[in-house]
């Protein structure tokens, strides 16, 4: 019991659906769908690997019949029975429409059995089990898209949502503080012992409004961000942890850093490598099926007949039979034609593929440095927000201060309010932009 209740009060783990950051990204990395559904893949492509690896055992394939027979004699030159002899047998003759035509006295079985064991293919087999591995892999890379790409929707929900509620909270201070002053300048005036006019109070109450607004947009915002959580983790319940919102984005290295990291860490680098391993494959593979297959073949067959004789004569067709044998076979198609065209379609493909490797990889190195100038901006917002927020605070506070003692101008009253509320936001809104390109940018270098 005792272990049982500590466990449940464990901290490291995700309890009643509250997540913080580590666990969120833990969370969905696993069970997302996009992330099975990759998983699957590279399952589909192992098994296609195991298929390749098995080209080498042998093939074949067996038969069995089964049938009724009527009794078949072997007759001499004078109709008399005799397998020795044996020049025809007694067996209906259909064009004169006996009653015995379909007469069954017996059953008939035949079971042949053939095995090809390949020795060599000229690289056909060697060139299939390239292609699979290449698909193995570019699957595998596709898991660590799949991975990459949810991770950073999963931050982008995350610090949106906390950002909403940082910004809810601020908001909600500011509406209660303007709605006390308005009614503190709307009472000063009806006293009429005030300095404050009724221009000044409409535009305390405009401001108010205005506050309002702002709130419905972050309200909107919040349902946004719960919606995908909810939606990325599977979990109609999901909460997050009550931490405030904070910059958790490490030191900016160089672009460079970046851009080489991408072409060995990301994971659309590796998928494109792989791919035009499998295009080499699959040219190879074209190449051999020009040539034949070489292998040992090996038969067997046994026929058995009940009630019908077996001819002692080499010219006749034995039902009774066992018969077995080995061979040294070399085996082709003669549709050359059709596989040269598919030897041109592979070297299409292989300069397809080169043409969009190069497009692929000017996309990368484009996103990383778009990604990397979001990052630099995003990083210098956050920086001069927040110095700019810490005015706004001392000038907000100041002037409510003032209000209290009836000595506040009327002008400064809803400026310092509006400053101070639209450089908090900026500065949250910063914050968050700052953790989100950075996951972005290390996302574009797939680190």
């Amino acid at each position: 019991m005792a272990a049982a209740v500590a466990l449940a009060l464990s901290p490291t783990e995700a309890q009643a659906g509250h997540y913080n950051l580590s666990q969120l990204l833990e969370r969905v990395r696993n069970e997302y769908a996009g992330v099975e559904a990759a998983r699957e893949a590279k399952n589909v492509a192992e098994a296609q690997l195991s298929q390749a690896n098995r080209l080498w055992f042998p093939t074949g394939d067996l038969t069995f019949g089964l049938t009724g027979t009527p009794k078949v004699q072997c007759l001499d030159a004078n109709r008399s029975p005799n397998v020795n002899d044996c020049v025809r047998t007694d067996v209906v003759d259909l064009s004169h429409g006996s009653r015995n035509a379909f007469s069954f006295d017996g059953v008939a079985l035949r079971f042949d059995a053939k095995l090809t064991q390949p020795l060599y293919t000229f690289g056909k087999i060697e060139a299939a089990r390239a292609a699979a591995k290449a698909g193995r892999d570019a699957a595998d890379g596709g898991v660590a898209q799949a991975k990459a790409e949810v991770s950073v929707q999963a931050q982008r929900a995350y610090w949106g949502l906390k950002w909403a509620r940082a910004s809810l909270a601020t908001l909600d201070d500011g509406r209660g503080r303007l709605s006390d002053w308005v009614k503190r300048v709307d009472a000063a005036i009806e006293g009429g012992k005030s300095s404050y006019t009724e221009t000044d109070l409409i535009r305390l109450k405009l401001a108010l409004d205005t506050a309002e607004l702002v709130i419905l947009d972050v309200e909107r915002a919040k349902q946004i961000a719960e919606s995908a959580l909810r939606v990325l983790t599977h979990d109609d319940q999901v909460e997050l942890d009550d931490s405030e919102i904070e910059l958790v984005a490490g030191e900016m290295r160089p672009l460079a850093f970046y851009q080489d990291g991408a072409l060995t860490h990301r994971p659309e680098a590796r998928m494109l490598s792989a791919a035009g391993r499998a295009v080499h494959a699959q040219r190879s593979l074209r190449i051999a099926e020009l040539l034949p297959d070489i292998g040992v073949q090996a038969s067997f067959g046994y026929g058995y007949a009940q009630n019908v004789d077996t001819p002692q004569n080499a010219f006749m067709n034995h039902p009774n039979t066992v018969g077995a044998g080995v061979y040294l076979v070399a085996r082709t198609t003669l549709d050359i034609p059709e596989r040269l065209a598919k030897f041109s379609e592979a070297n299409a493909q292989l300069r397809q593929l080169d043409a969009k490797r190069r497009e692929a990889l000017g996309g990368i190195a484009l996103e990383i440095d778009r990604s990397y100038a979001d990052a630099i901006e995003a990083q210098k917002r956050a920086d001069r927000s927040a110095h700019a927020e810490k005015i706004a605070r001392g000038w907000y506070n100041a002037v409510d201060s003032n209000l209290q003692a009836g000595v506040a101008e009327s002008r400064d009253l809803v400026d310092a309010a509006r400053n101070y509320f639209e450089l908090r936001l900026k500065h949250l809104q910063a914050i968050m932009d700052v953790n989100v390109t950075h996951a972005a940018l290390e996302r574009a270098a797939g680190l």
